[in-house]
């Protein structure tokens, strides 16, 4: 479903410098506690702290509802983050 999707996302962040903008603007807003959560999610799935800011991007704009990555954080305020991000985003994607 969302993989190929969120693998663009990867893709902008890359390569779209007013993606990565818009990007780093959503994140901003989200509060440290969660963002904390899922970068320890992420470390424990395997991925290396320069990648964090960029695979909760992804993750939030397709991928939300992953267990692994959003484990400790409540599925509506994960829907809310999605939504901040498809709006957003939207005019890239």
């Amino acid at each position: 479903g969302w993989t190929f999707q969120h693998e663009v996302c990867h893709g902008l962040w890359y390569t779209n410098p007013v993606y990565k903008k818009e990007a780093k603007n959503v994140l901003s807003v989200i509060p440290k506690e969660h963002k904390n959560i899922f970068k320890d999610n992420l470390l424990e799935m395997g991925y290396t702290d320069k990648v964090i800011d960029d695979e909760i991007q992804a993750y939030l704009s397709f991928g939300h509802d992953s267990e692994n990555f959003g484990k400790g954080v409540d599925i509506e305020k994960r829907k809310k983050y999605n939504l901040a991000f498809t709006t957003t985003l939207k005019e890239f994607i």
